[in-house]
């Protein structure tokens, strides 16, 4: 066993929260209360098991007049450890008796009582030594609940390791705090190492003994850890009971043991027998054992003892059990010794720490929830190896069940880059505040708890917890929480628009992005598409767009404690609304909406049909990652509740490659393709579908660029340039566009076949060029010069030398080679990456906010005078679209949609296929004649100005160099 004093784990497990991937290991004993602390008084925060003849009472959640309880099990357990731990609160006493409520796991216990939830109860004794527990009754005897139960809790024996492991080596003491006055002399409070008593007695082949030896935690006495030798233990230093020195307090019986002091002495005097003259004293009076009794009423509290020691000098007395502790002299604390005494009462037990225990005022506030993210601090690791297996520098979020632990929550420490500090899971809550600092933290997201003990140190905000994990972390820092941001919530302006779900896959996937595309298996969709089938695509354009209806919301009700009138308090308040959603397509004035049951179709609402019954719905719970898992809601009981959505082994919706599906796995397994995307198309309302000369202009400058190291940037200029607004999908619901501004090129085509397209400057999502895969490195790799500075991960708008070949297909250059880049890669053709080349252009106010295609997530935006792109919509660039000079892009465009543009030796004609084209010199005669073939079309013709006439056009004059 590998316990620590103090810890959270333990604690964790003391409530019946499993603690997933935070190690801890113990394996304490049930103790009745009466037998160890019979005097000690119901109150609020007082925690305790409860035991009858047939085990320990367990509870399950039932629903009572339309709200959920935990109730009492049928049956008891036998192990405490599956039994449930119950706490005391709303404790109130008064002429006619004392009462108060039952709480498990941060959740009310309620009896019911014909149909209705009792929820106040009392008990026939006003200390822990009660037989039954009733429920509360005015003027009569309640209705036993409890009946001949005792109250339990859990003691636990140390061995040298559980000590040892407290400070992680590097030794541990023993305080006093709860003396009535500090005593003189504290012959424990030098830093000390624990031997096992077997090991040392088999090297010195004494009788064998149970216990461990105190040795002081200089050089000499820490070799002790990694071995014991003869050698070793003769040099060590140990803390002993001195038979030649008693204080002589007359309360106590020194020929029982009472009233001695202790001393050091080096392990080569430690013989069989005391004998004084050669200062040599017996192997007994070295050897302790320490004991927790109360895990739950007294945590960190510790009664030592020694068993057999030989006092009176030479006499070696044995006596056969004395208790080390402070004892004070007088009522009035005149004089406290750290002693021995036959028994416990009115000694003060040991500790490992000062009286520095947290009190309710320190954390609590005075009206409101005190909710905190729980931050690991203490030693920074020395190697990458141990930071994968330290919670330094992490914080403490609560888990969903996984495969492998299947039913119950957990915690995990994680990375701060995994953590999204305003989810629910990663906020705590406390329930409760109760005596020498222990605290109860529960999950604002899963209401799961574990006590722990917390210790102020002179740092505001930071706590000791010594041993609160296997590597010594020692420390938390408790960050108050703001804001919650876990699940979905749309605005009814959302829900008016369409939105697209995209599988994210992560890693070194080979799909990065998967959609939902609406197939039947025999036939294509007609009219009527009811029981149409959904299938994973890797098309973005076959991705189908929903609109979201509200379904049920559900909320939570947490009990937290808050500090007023200088006492502890707690309240009931609802918090973390989840709504849920109805996915649903309209067609023809007929809707329909998913259904999951139906293999993923979608099912037909007909008249008189309640949603609720032929749809599915569908909860979206935010990840650190800023995407969703998409979690079906179906209710359990009569009415939707908060646990339809929030349960341990609650699953999500996932691409499953092996199948090509959809399907669905515990959220907790984080499976691949299981991080959605939600995302909604009209980001608001588009810019027409029109190409244009435009400005882009807004209040903080306009939108232009400049080289910076090779780098074509886009910046904010006090004069902008004129770009030409390129259509790339103008029949999409939502459509995108180029943003190019012309440049020159010397480049002639050799012949009329080979004209190459207009050469421009692309505004570019660099995206791919920051992190992508380095093929010598065989591994992915970050260039840091896409990003913009004083950002983590914004990566800078750019303008890439390209020209347009294609609706979907751009040449450019890409290290120093020239390349296609279409929708999708063709091996030894394109490569992938068109997507980063559009843009959506839609409305913000009185102006647009420009939106990569690749990433709708994503806005523009300036910082310093540099573009970029951020996720954070309040700071994206609203800009004007204004008219444009086209000359002064060396281009004309037509007052119609043809549109005419200028270059170098050329003249580009768009949207004009089909149509005979005639450019003439000023002197009219005609330079180039044809009938285009595309609505794209780059001719050859000579420097100078131009007409150029299309059929059914008027002509325009351009200038050509």
């Amino acid at each position: 066993m590998n316990k620590r004093i103090f810890t959270l784990m333990a604690a964790a497990m003391l409530l019946g929260a499993p603690m997933s991937n935070l190690t801890f290991a113990a394996n304490p004993d049930a103790v009745e209360y009466s037998t160890i602390a019979s005097s000690k008084k119901l109150a609020n925060g007082v925690k305790f098991y409860l035991k009858a003849t047939g085990g320990f009472a367990d509870v399950e959640e039932t629903e009572i007049d339309g709200t959920k309880y935990q109730t009492k099990t049928a049956n008891n357990v036998a192990d405490v450890n599956d039994a449930a731990l119950f706490e005391i609160r709303n404790f109130s006493k008064t002429a006619a008796g004392i009462t108060f409520e039952l709480w498990v796991n941060g959740k009310k216990f309620a009896y019911d009582q014909s149909g209705k939830a009792k929820t106040l109860f009392t008990a026939d004794q006003e200390t822990i030594a009660f037989s039954n527990i009733t429920v509360a009754s005015v003027g009569s005897i309640g209705t036993a609940v409890f009946s001949s139960y005792k109250a339990y809790t859990k003691s636990e024996t140390y061995n040298a390791d559980d000590l040892n492991a407290n400070l992680s080596g590097k030794g541990f003491s023993f305080q006093f705090p709860n003396a009535v006055s500090a005593p003189e002399k504290n012959p424990f409070a030098n830093q000390m190492v624990a031997v096992d008593a077997s090991d040392v007695n088999a090297v010195w082949s004494a009788a064998p003994a149970s216990g461990v030896y105190f040795a002081v935690a200089n050089d000499a006495g820490k070799k002790l850890l990694d071995g014991v030798t003869a050698d070793e233990l003769k040099a060590a230093t140990f803390v002993v009971l001195n038979p030649n020195s008693n204080f002589g307090i007359t309360s106590l019986i020194a020929d029982d043991g009472e009233g001695y002091d202790f001393t050091t002495i080096k392990g080569e005097d430690l013989k069989a027998a005391n004998l004084k003259k050669e200062g040599e004293i017996a192997y007994n009076n070295a050897v302790y054992t320490v004991e927790e009794k109360d895990q739950l009423g007294a945590l960190g509290q510790y009664t030592i003892s020694m068993s057999n020691v030989r006092v009176k000098g030479d006499d070696n007395k044995n006596i056969a059990t004395v208790n080390v502790g402070a004892y004070s002299l007088t009522g009035g604390g005149l004089k406290t010794y750290i002693t021995t005494k036959s028994n416990t009462a009115n000694l003060s037990l040991a500790q490992t720490t000062g009286n520095t225990w947290v009190k309710a005022s320190d954390l609590l506030k005075a009206d409101d929830a005190a909710i905190y993210n729980i931050y690991f601090m203490g030693t920074q690791p020395e190697t990458p190896a141990e930071a994968d297996a330290s919670y330094y520098g992490k914080y403490l979020v609560a888990t969903y069940a996984t495969t492998t632990v299947p039913s119950a929550f957990g915690q995990a420490a994680l990375a701060p880059a995994k953590v999204d500090l305003k989810s629910a899971t990663a906020q705590w809550y406390i329930s409760s505040v109760a005596e020498q600092g222990n605290v109860t933290f529960a999950n604002l997201e899963t209401t799961e708890t574990f006590s722990c003990q917390l210790y102020k140190t002179d740092k505001a905000g930071i706590y000791e917890t010594r041993g609160i994990s296997h590597d010594g972390t020692e420390f938390v820092k408790l960050t108050p929480s703001t804001g919650i941001n876990a699940f979905l919530t749309l605005a009814d302006s959302q829900m008016k628009q369409g939105a697209e779900l995209i599988f994210n896959g992560t890693g070194n996937v080979t799909v990065e992005k998967v959609y939902m595309s609406l197939v039947d298996e025999n036939r294509p969709v007609t009219s009527d598409i009811t029981d149409d089938k959904f299938i994973p695509s890797n098309d973005p354009d076959a991705s189908f767009v929903w609109k979201f209806e509200k379904a049920s919301s559900v909320k939570n009700k947490i009990e937290y404690a808050y500090f007023s009138d200088n006492e502890q308090k707690s309240k009931e308040i609802d918090t973390l609304a989840i709504q849920s959603y109805y996915l649903v397509y309209e067609k023809n004035g007929v809707k329909y909406g998913l259904k999951k049951a139906t293999d993923y179709s979608l099912v037909k609402l007909n008249d008189g049909d309640v949603k609720a019954d032929v749809w599915s719905q569908f909860a979206f719970k935010k990840n650190a990652d800023g995407h969703y898992a998409m979690i079906e809601v179906v209710k359990a009981g009569a009415e939707y509740a908060y646990t339809d959505v929030v349960k341990a082994g609650i699953e999500g919706l996932y691409v499953d490659t092996s199948t090509s599906d959809f399907a669905t796995a515990k959220i907790g397994d984080d499976s691949q393709y299981s991080h959605i995307t939600v995302s909604f198309f009209n980001l608001g309302e588009s810019l027409e579908a029109t190409p244009r000369h435009a400005t882009l202009d807004s209040e903080e400058g306009a939108i232009s660029m400049k080289l910076n190291k090779g780098m074509l940037e886009g910046i904010i200029a006090a004069e902008g340039l004129t770009f030409w607004l390129d259509t790339a999908d103008s029949k999409a619901d939502m459509p995108t566009f180029y943003i190019s501004k012309g440049i020159a090129t010397e480049e002639a085509p050799e012949t009329k076949a080979a004209e190459p397209a207009a050469l421009r400057n692309f505004l570019y999502f660099a995206k791919d060029s920051s992190y992508y895969w380095n093929e010598d490195k065989a591994n992915y790799v970050t260039d840091r010069n896409y990003y913009l500075v004083g950002t983590n991960d914004d990566v800078k708008a750019i303008f890439r030398p390209a020209a347009l070949v294609g609706l979907d297909t751009i040449k450019t250059s890409i290290n120093n080679n020239t390349v296609l880049v279409s929708k999708e890669a063709k091996e030894d053709v394109c490569l992938a990456g068109v997507e980063n080349f559009k843009f959506y252009i839609t409305k913000a106010g009185n102006g647009y906010r420009v939106v990569p295609s690749a990433d709708q997530t994503k806005f523009l935006y300036n910082l310093n005078g540099k573009l970029g792109f951020t996720s954070d919509e309040a700071s994206a660039l609203v800009v004007t679209v204004g008219a444009g000079d086209p000359t002064s892009n060396d281009s004309i465009e037509a007052e119609s949609s043809i549109s005419v543009i200028s270059g170098n030796g050329t003249i580009t004609v768009q949207g004009a296929a089909g149509k005979k084209v005639v450019i003439s010199n000023i002197l009219g005669k005609v330079v180039a004649e044809t009938v285009l073939t595309s609505d794209n079309a780059t001719i050859s013709v000579p420097a100078g100005i131009v007409a150029v006439a299309v059929d059914g056009e008027e002509a325009v004059k351009a200038v050509v160099k």
